[in-house]
């Protein structure tokens, strides 16, 4: 039971997306065979009406499509929303929009997609998210990885022989608390595949970061189940030559559970 997953932070359509980020992005894109997408940042815009992960998602040949909104109060009136998506080459069920806990600065509401791929012979589970970006908000991420993590287990997830996997931008270093508890229950794919590299996925080589004063440092992840063989990972995006694409380097993984059902 093969899987290839991609998590990218988009940067909405900031930063010249329909005229530039968008084409490099599906260009690069060509050939990868993605079978789940897993994708923060993604606008919809209401006045002409346009939903960034539907137009991926078909140009992908990825049908199936949830995506659940931040929240905020200032999103939700403008003519940009902002929120978390998840697209996948199979039907999508049990599909759950979570608020988590907010983060320090007010407004600033969090959210992630729960929902069950239904990869043939047996499903997949996923948790996609975005958490509060500060650097001292370390206590508000490891309260809101608790609340995707507790209703993982509500529903039975993380218990084998259940296949799940945990992605996103998570806005914080390995060595902060809240990853290092992910870390002793669910596989750190990167880590695991490569600890001898820092995969950095956000760059100051990258001039899409702009001007914030933040370190090299690796914020996106891709967390899998202790079932799982991890074949690859790889970041992406990343190659200025290509161009790039958000201020986020893309994390993608070759995965693979041996099909059984016992534990």
């Amino acid at each position: 039971m093969e899987l290839r997953i991609l998590t990218l932070n988009l940067k909405g359509v900031e930063s010249a997306w329909f005229e530039r980020r968008r084409s490099l992005l599906l260009e690069q894109l060509q050939g990868w065979e993605l079978d789940v997408l897993a994708l923060q940042e993604v606008a919809i815009l209401k006045k002409p009406f346009y939903h960034q992960a539907l137009d991926l998602g078909i140009r992908l040949g990825l049908p199936s499509l949830v995506y659940a909104p931040y929240g905020n109060p200032a999103e939700v009136h403008s003519e940009e929303q902002g929120g978390v998506a998840l697209l996948s080459r199979w039907p999508l069920q049990l599909v759950e929009n979570r608020h988590l806990p907010p983060g320090q600065r007010h407004p600033d509401n969090r959210v992630a997609i729960l929902a069950t791929v239904m990869q043939p012979p047996r499903a997949l589970h996923m948790a996609v998210t975005h958490l509060s970006w500060p650097p001292e908000d370390a206590f508000r991420r490891a309260r809101q990885l608790d609340a995707i993590l507790a209703r993982a287990r509500d529903y039975g997830w993380l218990e084998p022989p259940e296949r799940f996997v945990l992605a996103g931008d998570l806005n914080a270093p390995p060595d902060e608390a809240g990853i290092a508890e992910v870390a002793k229950l669910l596989q750190d794919a990167w880590q695991h595949a490569n600890p001898q590299l820092d995969g950095h996925t956000w760059s100051q080589a990258n001039p899409l970061t702009g001007n914030y004063s933040m370190p090299d440092r690796r914020l996106d992840y891709l967390f899998v189940d202790a079932r799982a063989t991890i074949a690859r990972v790889q970041l992406r995006f990343d190659d200025p030559a290509r161009g790039f694409v958000s201020d986020h380097f893309g994390l993608m993984a070759d995965l693979c559970w041996e099909d059984r059902l016992g534990p």
